[in-house]
């Protein structure tokens, strides 16, 4: 491992990185293809498809064995890593997980060498409204308006997939000789629960370090933050109006519980900025997104529902959660409610293992761009990665206040230097 700026290969890498802005009209038509697929999670799983048939040709063609990875529910669901979508509710009763194709590439240097995975997932979140978007032909377009490639899943995370290849083409068609396997998760399902890049795990040869080209604004994560979607149900007398009194309504009840997880916010965001990453964090760790309840106005509510989500650090585990929520709802004075998480909730993660990021960070030397620490306030598949050991950072060009809405785009420049610094990681892993 290379540890100093003067130990990289200048004099090969400084020609690849002169051959890569030569080629950016390659990269930025790469990734405008993807988001043409519009490989969303939901659909018929055929955008997966033509998404996954070009990042076949493009690891083919640079020597890679590339197969096909099925997740099949009937065989792997009692793993304890597998996330059952369908549990989720009625918008993911059609959702079969045989149909979102998901691709392992294996390039086998040596028997010795370590082994680095890289990670990209081409599922996007849907658009069901164009008319959002301030061109409602943007959506689906992969089209360079200025200094921005607009479409959905620019920025999370086709920019990051079409970044790890375009380095990867440059590094690998020149002297550089790899010091490490590479293995390409070119993962689906990433959006709905990880169960593309579960299976990679279990079908492929194990890695002794992942990257995730996850949005991160070029900054180098080595924690994520847990998610965990709760429901509150709370129970209400209905009466003529004109008998009704204060607080019999359901939704009075849910209006309580909404004002103490509020009090539960400031708990959690003490626990999160401890994380390594997240001292100087303003994540809101506790959202509530959804209320529903009552049939007659001028009635009392019987029932009520609240739904929302809340974050965790990777120390909290699933059940720390629950107990947090159940402990919120029984202080004084008692309500007529019940709280739980559904099967929606996924672990944080950590990683203290440095090879990854100081190689990064010198890379960024080596480019003049410093890059700097923090942590990545989501969960993602870095949770899989570290719980069947194999140490994980995750660094990506773009951000999450882009990711999932409307107008969604990716610097341009942002994602070439993404590339160049990922030419001059892999170079600290080679040698000439």
């Amino acid at each position: 491992m290379h540890n100093e700026r003067d130990s990289l290969p200048k004099e090969v890498l400084e020609p690849i990185l002169s051959s890569m802005e030569k080629d950016r009209p390659y990269l930025e038509n790469l990734v405008g293809d993807l988001i043409r697929c519009y490989p969303t999670y939901i659909e018929d799983g055929s955008g997966i498809k033509v998404a996954q048939s070009i990042v076949r040709r493009e690891l083919t063609s640079l020597g890679f064995q590339v197969k096909e990875v099925h997740v099949q529910e009937d065989v792997m669901r009692n793993h304890s890593l597998y996330t059952r979508v369908k549990d989720w509710g009625s918008r993911f009763e059609h959702y079969s997980p045989e149909k979102n194709l998901t691709q392992l590439g294996i390039l086998h240097i040596d028997d010795k060498a370590p082994t680095l995975a890289l990670n990209g997932h081409v599922d996007v979140e849907p658009v069901f409204d164009p008319k959002t978007w301030k061109d409602p032909a943007l959506w689906r377009s992969g089209s360079i308006v200025g200094d921005r490639i607009y479409g959905r899943g620019a920025t999370d995370m086709l920019g990051g997939v079409a970044g790890l290849l375009f380095s990867l083409k440059h590094i690998l068609n020149s002297p550089l000789a790899p010091q490490v396997n590479i293995l390409f998760h070119s993962v689906a399902d990433e959006e709905i629960g990880g169960n593309g890049t579960l299976k990679c795990l279990i079908d492929g040869p194990k890695a002794d370090w992942a990257l995730i080209a996850e949005p991160t604004g070029l900054t180098i994560n080595q924690s994520s933050l847990g998610f965990h979607h709760f429901q509150a149900k709370s129970w209400g007398t209905p009466v003529h109006m004109s008998q009704a009194s204060e607080g019999q309504s359901a939704i009075d009840v849910a209006v309580e519980i909404h004002n103490r997880l509020n009090g539960l916010r400031a708990k959690l965001k003490q626990v999160i900025v401890g994380v390594p990453g997240f001292e100087e964090s303003n994540v809101n760790p506790l959202v509530t997104g959804r209320i529903a309840g009552g049939q007659d106005p001028a009635v009392p509510a019987e029932t009520c529902n609240l739904e929302g989500v809340l974050f965790s650090s990777p120390q909290q585990t699933r059940q720390d959660i629950q107990n947090l929520l159940e402990e919120t709802l029984a202080s004084e004075p008692s309500l007529n409610a019940s709280i739980s998480l559904s099967n929606m909730s996924f672990d944080g993660a950590i990683s203290s293992e440095r090879t990854i990021p100081d190689a990064l960070i010198q890379a960024g030397k080596f480019l003049n761009r410093p890059l700097s620490e923090t942590g990545f306030p989501s969960p993602c598949d870095m949770r899989l990665y570290i719980a069947t050991g194999t140490p994980t950072t995750i660094f990506g060009p773009g951000h999450l206040t882009e990711a999932h809405v409307p107008n969604e785009f990716l610097l341009r420049d942002e994602l070439f230097v993404f590339s160049q610094v990922m030419a001059a990681f892999i170079a600290g892993l080679s040698k000439t």
